[in-house]
């Protein structure tokens, strides 16, 4: 089971750029996937290839970030219905994956404010823990259909 997608698990809808260039990402399609209210976590996944790989042959520790950052971003902006960024991000690298590993993520939302969302996340593969990760994310005004502008 670590070298395919488990079952329950849903594709990302397609987007264009940088997301789509670094999954395929899924989440798991339970009653409401994405709405991490009251400490529930919420699940995602990622099945590492070759694309994935650093010079040793191990899971890029960029790749795990990259994924940690989009689940994360993406249970805040499902959860609250707005646009958010990334405004702090820590991790810790726990261990290495190699390429052809199922990547889980449980995220969970541990604080919401108007303008702020805090989040945290950990990377497993099979057992073992990948990589710990927590942070900040500034939740916008804008509602979800009002894409803010490029910045200037």
């Amino acid at each position: 089971m670590e070298h395919e997608v488990p079952e329950g698990f849903i594709p990302f809808p397609p987007r264009s750029g940088f997301v789509d260039q670094s999954g395929p990402y899924y989440f798991h399609a339970g009653a409401d996937p994405f709405l991490a209210r009251d400490g529930a976590p919420v699940t995602f996944g990622f099945l590492t290839d070759q694309r994935h790989v650093n010079p040793a042959g191990m899971v890029h520790g960029g790749a795990l970030l990259t994924f940690a950052d989009t689940v994360m971003g993406a249970t805040v902006f499902h959860t609250v219905g707005r646009n958010c960024a990334t405004i702090t991000l820590n991790s810790e690298f726990v261990s290495a994956a190699l390429p052809g590993r199922w990547i889980e993520a449980k995220v969970t939302l541990t604080r919401i404010t108007r303008t702020l969302a805090f989040v945290k996340s950990e990377l497993r593969s099979g057992e073992h823990i990948l990589l710990n990760a927590s942070g900040v994310w500034k939740v916008f005004e804008a509602t979800a259909r009002e894409r803010p502008g490029p910045a200037v």
